[in-house]
């Protein structure tokens, strides 16, 4: 008799947690894509994230920073040869193409491109680079088609930057929502790593709009220090930088905050997020904290990197202290709801255990649900979605009691319901050993990068059986 399975979530309200596809199924498609938004859908995502930033004509467009150079093909377009600048964005000199200095028209003459080296190239120049209105679009169309309701993560990029050239981010996001009718607080949620634009839209632009969605501050580094724009809320940055930017200022600007710590130019989320008052602050304007994942699992640096999948190349550069920052805990006795980002799959993103083994994208997964995360947002949801799924199941599964489906590739093709794989991996049989000649066809037993294992039946690799 199979096993009921009682989780013990440790979520803000006991929920299940959501998974959000980062940039869509970024891992496997360009992010930003149509494409990738729906796959991560299709893979169980119950969100999709989008980053967005403005064209010249004052339209949100799908971009993860204005800079075009690395996520399209702009620098094949002869035609805006003369359009590369130098810009300071949150502090950092950026020379190339931007955004706001293109309008939506010519916006839509670029195709997408892979940014990640260590990422397929396969599908570079295949997908236009999309609005936030046709990404709101695509979910109504999967809404209608599966019945299942699902929602966006609007990431407001550069704010200050944006503002101070007459682009205000968060006034053209409110206001797609409300043309494109996609106001539905359980189907939106709108986060940036700055402060101040968040208390403006929670005190001003909602409540003036007429809508109320949950908003989400973003917290970059707070063990370290990488630049401006991820170490430190540059909002803060930038107001007490200026010389004009008075006491009285800064009160009406962040209110209750200057009271809690002495903000200045120097304050970086480390700082912020050490305080437990800091989280008080945050649930007058905000209904969650979305952390970095490794401000929750602290890690180390390493001599020299380690090679964890043996392929000869080195990639994982860090290790977990066993030190846990208790930032879900502070959240949670706030009433904040805590979505940690971002959890990938390959290699150069993994770390290793305190005890010196690789910490598996699943492992990560589960330990962050364990630890009580609220949502998980990540590059592959169909890696965070069986991890969740096996934690939340209705019964335990074991080798007594496994899920088993079924897959048929003896047509040399894939029907629905069938998994594709590629490599494989010969295990070891029960008790621990290499299989021996003749005992059982290795070739029935399979591996997938997943961590998904399949099993054949008959030792043939057209008749496999996948244990979920």
């Amino acid at each position: 008799m199979p096993t009921p399975n009682i989780p013990q979530l440790n979520t803000l309200n006991g929920q299940d947690p959501i998974i959000i596809g980062h940039r869509g199924a970024s891992g496997l498609l360009p992010e930003h894509t149509l494409e990738g938004f729906r796959l991560a859908l299709e893979q169980g995502a119950d969100f999709i994230e989008t980053d967005y930033v403005m064209t010249k004509d004052g339209v949100p467009l799908v971009r993860h920073e204005p800079l075009l150079n690395n996520t399209t093909n702009i620098l094949d377009h002869s035609e805006f040869s003369g359009r590369e600048t130098t810009k300071i964005i949150d502090g950092v000199e950026i020379t190339g193409f931007f955004a706001e200095d293109f309008t939506l028209e010519e916006i839509k003459t670029l195709r997408a491109r892979q940014p990640r080296p260590e990422r397929s190239d396969e599908f570079d120049d295949l997908s236009e680079i999309p609005t936030m209105a046709e990404v709101i679009q695509l979910v109504k169309d999967f809404q209608a088609e599966t019945g299942k309701q699902v929602g966006i993560v609007h990431e407001l990029k550069h704010n200050s930057y944006f503002d101070s050239i007459g682009l205000n981010v968060e006034e053209a996001t409110v206001r797609v929502l409300l043309e494109e009718d996609f106001t539905n607080p359980e189907q939106n949620i709108i986060q940036t790593f700055e402060i101040a634009p968040l208390i403006r839209l929670d005190k001003e632009i909602m409540p003036e709009a007429g809508i109320d969605v949950p908003l989400h501050q973003l917290t970059g580094a707070a063990t370290e220090n990488f630049n401006p724009g991820f170490s430190f809320p540059y909002d803060v940055v930038a107001n007490f930088s200026n010389p004009h930017f008075t006491a009285e200022d800064a009160r009406a600007v962040y209110g209750d905050l200057v009271d809690i710590i002495d903000l200045n130019a120097e304050t970086g989320y480390g700082d912020l997020l050490a305080l437990p008052e800091f989280y008080q602050f945050m649930i007058t304007y905000a209904e969650g904290v979305n952390p970095w994942n490794n401000s929750i699992l602290l890690r180390e640096g390493l001599d020299e990197p380690f090679d964890g999948d043996g392929d000869g190349n080195a990639e994982i550069r860090t290790q977990l202290t066993g030190e846990v920052f208790p930032l879900i805990k502070f959240a949670h006795d706030a009433g904040l709801l805590v979505n940690v980002y971002t959890l990938r799959n390959e290699e150069r993103y993994l770390t290793l255990n305190p005890d010196s083994s690789v910490q598996t994208p699943q492992q990560e997964a589960e330990d962050l649900i364990r630890l009580g995360a609220d949502g998980l947002i990540g590059d592959f949801p169909e890696t965070i979605n069986i991890v969740r799924d096996r934690i939340v199941a209705d019964q335990v599964r074991s080798p007594q009691n496994p899920d088993v489906e079924a897959i048929d590739l003896s047509d040399g093709s894939l029907d629905e319901g069938d998994v594709a794989f590629e490599a494989v991996t010969t295990l070891l049989n029960v008790a621990g050993r290499p299989f021996n000649s003749g005992a059982t066809d290795p070739e029935g037993i399979a591996l997938r990068k997943d961590g998904t294992l399949f099993i054949s039946s008959e030792g043939d690799a057209n008749n496999l059986q996948r244990l979920l």
